[in-house]
């Protein structure tokens, strides 16, 4: 019944559908729903979302104990709309949404039943603390992004041992404090992007099983190798959209699992050569938008990148040997190169893709290009001279 016009609904519209355990009345234009509409159905399903909602009869969910699913997201429920005994009998929900609502809080009775429950979305509400119930120790995947948290008290995690996944990206927080993860060690993934962090937090050194962490877009303007060193097991870190002007060669030493790093966005002026000398499972790398003017040096050592944008900086000169044979994707455009050279035998590169527009080219020539070029960019250069055979063997292009 989703995506209809539907706005009224009889009590005992399911009257007859005593087999009825999906039900899906997403994208309608609900505003009310009859206390005893879904009385003796055995839902195990229930969608929903999108509709026009601010509050729901305390006995809607009564007696449904074999609800697995309910989606409440997508519309104008408040804190006040949402009973404490509306959930009395959930005992085995596994996923409740209510993102996209006007929540300015939600009460710990209401998540008191939850027990079973394994993710819980509450974006884009206007939440200002978190207060759950400790009884969801089963709890796996919570997103908090897009409220109005500025803070978040020691021990609000404290019981959710088992969670795996957390965003808090899209608040007001500053800083957290240092016994914010101390008992989320098994945490995978956390997102802190859009945030007002100056620093990264210390209590990410508990975080030794974490995979994926997101803290773009914050104001962070340096990187404490005592903060991040810790994280031994992270294969992804977004930094990009902070305030960074230097990375050191110790910063990122420890990162041996690393395979994707975005620092675009940044003010790097200063990558330290051998940066990324212990980071030798990087596959992909941005370095765009920053103050560089130069990448030699930078990637000795890692031998299985395959995708690096350095665009939008003043790099001078570039010599195709400053980057792995590996490498087949390769974003140079808005720079200041005037010259593509090459120092090692350009036969052995794999560069598929090649923007190099936005230049000062002024020459091309038979060494200009790696044979494996497929797809190259060279407008709005300065090239007054195209050499015979420049292209020739180009056999890919």
């Amino acid at each position: 019944l989703s995506h209809n016009y539907i706005r009224f609904v009889s009590e005992n519209v399911f009257a007859n559908s005593s087999i009825l355990n999906t039900l899906r009345m997403g994208n309608n234009q609900m505003s009310h729903l009859p206390p005893s509409l879904l009385a003796g159905l055995p839902l195990r399903e229930l969608q929903l979302a999108n509709n026009s909602l601010s509050s729901l009869p305390s006995s809607l969910l009564a007696h449904h104990t074999d609800l697995e699913l309910l989606d409440l997201s997508g519309n104008i429920l408040t804190a006040s709309g949402l009973p404490a005994n509306l959930t009395a009998g959930l005992h085995n929900l596994l996923e409740l949404d209510l993102c996209s609502n006007q929540l300015t809080e939600l009460s710990s009775e209401l998540t008191a039943p939850l027990q079973n429950l394994q993710v819980l979305k509450l974006c884009s509400n206007q939440l200002t603390n978190l207060n759950l119930s400790p009884a969801m120790g089963n709890l796996l995947d919570l997103d908090l992004s897009s409220n109005l948290l500025s803070s978040l008290a020691p021990a609000s995690l404290a019981p959710f041992s088992q969670l795996a996944y957390l965003s808090l990206a899209r608040n007001s927080l500053a800083q957290l404090p240092p016994s914010t993860f101390l008992h989320t060690p098994e945490l995978l993934v956390l997102d802190l992007s859009h945030n007002q962090l100056s620093a990264l937090p210390v209590a990410l050194q508990h975080l030794t099983a974490l995979q994926t962490l997101d803290i773009s877009n914050n104001a962070v303007s340096e990187i404490h190798q005592d903060t991040i060193g810790h994280l031994a097991s992270l294969w992804r870190l977004q930094l990009n959209g902070n305030k960074l002007e230097a990375i050191s060669r110790a910063t990122l030493a420890t990162l041996a699992s690393l395979q994707i790093l975005d620092l675009s966005n940044n003010r790097l002026q200063q990558v330290e050569p051998g940066t990324f000398s212990n980071n030798a499972r990087l596959r992909a790398v941005r370095l765009d938008s920053n103050r560089l003017t130069g990448i030699a040096g930078l990637f000795a050592g890692v031998s299985e990148l395959t995708w690096l944008n350095v665009s939008d900086n003043n790099i001078q000169a570039f010599d195709y040997s400053e980057v792995p044979l590996t490498l087949s994707w390769l974003d140079l455009s808005h720079n200041s190169v005037a010259r593509l050279d090459s120092h090692a035998d350009l036969r052995a590169s794999h560069i598929s893709y090649l923007d190099a527009s936005f230049n000062k080219l002024q020459r091309i020539d038979t060494t200009s290009f790696p044979p494996s070029v497929e797809t190259l960019l060279l407008n709005d250069n300065k090239i007054s001279e195209v050499s015979p055979y420049s292209f020739f063997h180009l056999s890919q292009l």
